[in-house]
């Protein structure tokens, strides 16, 4: 559990540099490796913790863990509390800057009104394409799950070995798992202003949407580093947790989601 949650924090951390170096800016993106990157950080040290035993609660210059256990809260709690960027910076960012085309469709809203006519032609354009969005990740809802039903059946258990059926295999997944997502959330607008009270949902939805991201950076990392000896072993335990997590995230989503369409 430790070994796997320092490889999905260097990993995302490798990611996100690389998304840096590019001149890029994703708040969406930084609240995540935020939130994630403190918090498994938090589990790694606590389980050093456990191994090191009565030396790491001994203060002293040969205490290499417990500063790092004490300054961790801080890191939790300052630049945006872990509480609220999970349950409400990741989601409430991410739903309109994250979907192809809510964004232009609030834009249109916020037109001045001598562009009525271009903005009511622009929002009914965008609101079709709203549509056509859930409506397409439910398809793929269903396929990718039938697709993902099928190879998990088949897959023996040192498939993991072959690095290539690898990551074909958890890329599969990872797409399966992005197309439950976006259809969840495309759901979460028939919410209306509800949504931003709803923070256990977008807690939910957050973990969800840190594990798919954290697996493609996983993935990434893996491509970048392979040949390493034992890096496939440890890849496939960290892959099969964050894959747990988006799905366990989004089922709790499903059974707990507010409204007439909770039950569907």
């Amino acid at each position: 559990s430790a070994g796997s949650d320092a490889l999905i924090t260097l990993a995302g951390c490798d990611l996100m540099n690389a998304i840096v170096d590019n001149h890029e800016a994703p708040m969406v993106v930084s609240s995540i490796m935020k939130q994630n990157c403190t918090e498994r950080g938090r589990r790694i040290v606590e389980h050093g913790m456990d191994i090191a035993a009565g030396s790491a609660i001994c203060r002293g210059d040969k205490n290499y863990i417990g500063n790092a256990y004490m300054s961790l809260p801080i890191a939790i709690t300052v630049e945006g509390a872990n509480i609220m960027t999970r349950s409400f910076q990741i989601i409430g960012q991410g739903l309109t800057r994250c979907h192809p085309h809510m964004l232009e469709l609030i834009q249109s809203l916020q037109a001045p009104r001598e562009e009525e006519d271009k903005a009511t032609e622009t929002f009914v354009k965008q609101f079709y394409k709203v549509v056509n969005h859930g409506l397409t990740n439910f398809a793929r809802s269903i396929t990718r799950g039938v697709s993902s039903t099928v190879s998990t059946a088949v897959r023996s258990k040192s498939a993991y070995r072959d690095g290539d059926k690898m990551l074909d295999y958890h890329e599969k997944q990872l797409l399966r798992l992005s197309a439950n997502f976006a259809l969840t959330a495309d759901l979460c607008f028939t919410l209306g202003g509800r949504l931003k009270f709803e923070e256990l949902l977008m807690g939910r939805l957050s973990d969800a949407m840190g594990a798919i991201f954290l697996g493609y950076a996983t993935l990434h990392h893996y491509h970048r580093q392979r040949g390493v000896e034992g890096l496939e072993a440890i890849t496939e335990h960290a892959m099969l947790r964050l894959e747990k997590q988006a799905q366990d995230a989004l089922k709790e989503a499903s059974d707990n989601f507010p409204g007439p369409l909770g039950p569907v």
